[in-house]
């Protein structure tokens, strides 16, 4: 029998792409140069009209905004003006849960 898969999940919040890949290759991310030779990077975008506020807990439950219902940092209570913070839990498990 096989040993389990490990896997490392590093994500960057409002980090520059770009520039974090030339530092890695220019040898001033000697880590992150590391973990991009033997791993796997991709590039994650918000779904047009979403606010950042929905990217994490798409990520982090694998359902879309519209299920989860997590907008932006701060929503309008339905019916009135009054803004409550989005912060909490959510309605679906974490996809590690799932995986563990």
């Amino acid at each position: 029998m096989s040993p389990p898969t490990r896997v490392l999940f590093v994500a960057f919040d409002a980090a520059d792409r770009t520039l974090a890949t030339q530092l890695a290759r220019g040898g001033k991310l000697p880590v992150l140069r590391s973990l991009l030779e033997q791993g796997r990077s991709v590039e994650v975008d918000s779904p047009y009209g979403l606010f950042v506020g929905a990217v994490w807990p798409t990520f982090i439950t694998g359902v879309s905004a519209g299920r989860h219902a997590r907008y932006c940092f701060g929503q309008l209570v339905p019916g009135t003006y009054h803004v409550r913070r989005t912060a909490g839990g959510y309605p679906s498990r974490p996809f590690w849960s799932r995986l563990s």
